[in-house]
């Protein structure tokens, strides 16, 4: 197994004790132990259990997934166009797009803090790190990671692109 686990000798001994005390004491002993056990094993899974996939979508999703899509959803148009005039990367072209013009909220984590907050481009430069997009302070030390944006809103930023490809592309 890649991940290791938590769930070792003690786990089991704890169960198999809980299994040795159940005729001798009755449930009421061995039942609190059983439950005691389940927790550990909860806890011992977890590692695996953490790194799952679910099937369903997910409420959030990452900021280079959002721009990716944003960006192939609208290739060959005059708004790709646009953003690919940008020196350095089209997908940071989106990403104030988002912000500036479909004004959807971007979310992420300041470096080192697990506290997920809403981000305010200002101030910030965005840089591309393999498949993940964060943002730098122009005049500071603060570095923005983990950054996201909600599905619901990136449905009304696509109808906005939409929109705005159709729009420039009459011209």
């Amino acid at each position: 197994m890649e991940i290791p686990t938590r769930v070792g000798l003690g786990g089991t001994a704890l169960f198999t004790v809980a299994g040795f005390v159940q005729p001798l004491f009755g449930w009421w002993l061995s039942g609190p132990l059983m439950v005691i056990c389940a927790m550990v094993a909860v806890w011992g899974f977890w590692p695996i259990v953490s790194n799952f996939r679910w099937p369903w979508k997910i409420a959030d999703i990452s900021l280079f997934d959002a721009v990716t899509e944003a960006y192939g959803s609208t290739r060959g148009t005059s708004v790709s166009e646009m953003a690919e005039y940008r020196s350095d990367s089209p997908l940071f072209w989106y990403i104030y797009y988002f912000d500036v013009v479909a004004k959807i909220p971007i979310y992420g984590t300041l470096r080192f803090s697990p506290k997920r907050e809403r981000v305010e481009l200002n101030n910030y430069t965005p840089e591309l790190i393999g498949n993940k997009i964060i943002l730098i302070e122009v005049y500071g030390n603060k570095i923005w990671e983990n950054l996201c944006v909600k599905r619901s809103d990136l449905k009304v930023a696509f109808e906005r692109l939409q929109e705005t490809a159709r729009g420039t592309s009459s011209h």
